[in-house]
């Protein structure tokens, strides 16, 4: 048994609610309004993606971090 603790927080992009994190390794986007799945984020390796943080400064970016050892920055094309 493995105890596992995700940790996410709330989108400044005005359509996605938020950005989860998972334990298939990807990272699950969802629509602020209808609640839908709208995209899906591969690019880690095995294991859990167990941290998503938005950039303050920078609302369309946000980074997460995986079981994988790896930090991955993911970006929105500004408008």
């Amino acid at each position: 048994f493995r105890r596992v603790l995700f940790r996410s927080n709330p989108a400044p992009v005005p359509q996605v609610a938020d950005a989860n994190p998972s334990a298939d390794g990807k990272v699950y986007l969802w629509h602020r309004d209808t609640g839908q799945l709208v995209h899906v984020l591969e690019g880690h390796g095995g294991g859990s993606v167990n941290a998503v943080a938005w950039n303050r400064k920078h609302p369309g970016m946000f980074a997460s971090a995986s079981d994988d050892r790896t930090v991955r920055v993911w970006g929105f094309p500004p408008k």
